[in-house]
């Protein structure tokens, strides 16, 4: 997410707590060569990984996510000044859990918390437990598939604010937008072969965003984000795209 940020001229700053293995230098550096900010914590341990075998017929085998340094997870790791941040912006996951809560109780009303809960399983699948997250959230993404109608619906019954927005992604059955006045569907772009959907979600989520903050217009976020998307899926690995962001704001 940090990186497609950065790539849309957004001063951006990685939040991550980090393992002492040897290879973690190479990720900082690699991180800094991308002008990315890098604040997160160096700590004893393994870096989080998560093995990805693409099978003969294309398809993804998911290895357990091994979650590494980030079961070590603590707002208390971060010295860190809330007040530098107009957006906070990540995935959930039960490890940095308390960092978002503790940025909704002490955010002002000029700060906002966008987040991607698309993997939901860890908390059962059950919104209940989420919904204070959601209450605070300003952008909220869902990855989810077309099959769960259930789950689809009982976000679709959300009582959002005046200034939410809420993001159900369905992979090639496009997107739900949700606002407290409108419901749109959007189509995604076909655009060539698609090799590899790591970082999809990430780079529609981090565009969309990034794109809104800079004050384009929610349709065109949309589009902005979309296409990025459709790029991602094209290589394989979990690449970046520049795509031209001043077009979109005439």
């Amino acid at each position: 997410m940090a990186w497609n940020l950065s790539h849309l001229e957004l001063e951006t700053s990685l939040l991550s707590p980090l393992s002492n293995e040897p290879v973690t230098q190479e990720i900082i550096s690699h991180i800094n060569d991308h002008q990315i900010s890098f604040v997160g914590k160096v700590i004893k341990g393994k870096n989080p990984q998560q093995k990805i075998e693409i099978m003969n017929d294309g398809e993804k085998k998911f290895h357990p996510f091994e979650h590494g340094v980030l079961k070590s997870f603590s707002p208390d790791h971060f010295s860190i000044d809330y007040s530098d941040y107009s957006y906070v912006i990540g995935p959930l996951h039960n490890e940095p859990k308390p960092f978002f809560e503790n940025f909704l109780k002490t955010k002002s009303q000029q700060q906002h918390l966008c987040l991607d809960f698309s993997d939901i399983t860890e908390f059962s699948s059950r919104l209940d437990n989420l919904i204070h997250l959601i209450n605070g959230s300003k952008v909220i993404q869902f990855g989810l598939k077309k099959s769960d109608t259930n789950l689809i619906q009982e976000l679709l019954n959300l009582s959002l604010s005046s200034d939410q927005i809420l993001l159900i992604t369905l992979g090639a059955d496009g997107v739900i937008l949700k606002s407290n006045q409108t419901q749109s569907n959007f189509q995604t772009s076909n655009q060539g072969k698609i090799l590899d959907t790591t970082g999809a979600g990430d780079a529609f989520f981090a565009t969309f965003v990034g794109a809104m903050s800079k004050g384009i217009s929610i349709e065109n976020c949309i589009e902005l984000a979309l296409e990025k998307a459709a790029q991602t899926i094209q290589r394989v690995g979990s690449t970046t795209i520049e795509i031209n962001v001043a077009k979109r704001t005439e």
